[in-house]
């Protein structure tokens, strides 16, 4: 890293902070063995808020590994969202669900279901764009 990149970096952390303010909380709880739930709280205090990032996000899951399938029981809640800067109203707070199981196959690859918006909720990240209703997804992770 250069000294002209490393003092950019530096000014755009300082102009940053001076604009807004995020505090984020997170957990894990594991009460069995190969059960856990993880949760994390974002909150965005600013005078200026970026595109497309919510003043609060709460984020979960409930993950359970029977040996030779992994399940996922997840969500997302996101509340209010500008989708442009200077925008007025902003898109409406959503929760949405979603569901995965993992199957691997040896040391390097695994077979995934998922199924995004499980309650088939209607929501729109982008203000004028409606999100899928409920979708399912296949495939397979190869890790190298």
């Amino acid at each position: 890293m250069t000294l002209g990149s490393l003092l950019q970096v530096a000014a755009g952390y300082l102009f940053a902070s001076q604009i807004s303010k995020q505090n984020r909380v997170a957990c894990r709880h594991e009460w069995v063995r190969r059960a856990s739930f993880n949760a994390a709280y974002a909150y965005l205090h600013s005078t200026n808020l970026a595109p497309y990032s919510p003043q609060n996000r709460l984020t979960y899951t409930l993950d359970l590994d029977t040996t030779r399938l992994f399940f996922s029981l997840g969500g997302n809640t996101v509340g209010r969202t500008y989708s442009a800067v200077g925008q007025r109203s902003p898109v409406s707070p959503y929760t949405v669900a979603t569901f995965k199981c993992t199957a691997p196959v040896g040391e390097h690859m695994s077979f995934f279901v998922l199924v995004d918006n499980l309650f088939n909720r209607r929501y729109e990240v982008l203000s004028g764009y409606v999100m899928p209703s409920t979708n399912a997804a296949g495939g397979i992770d190869l890790k190298f």
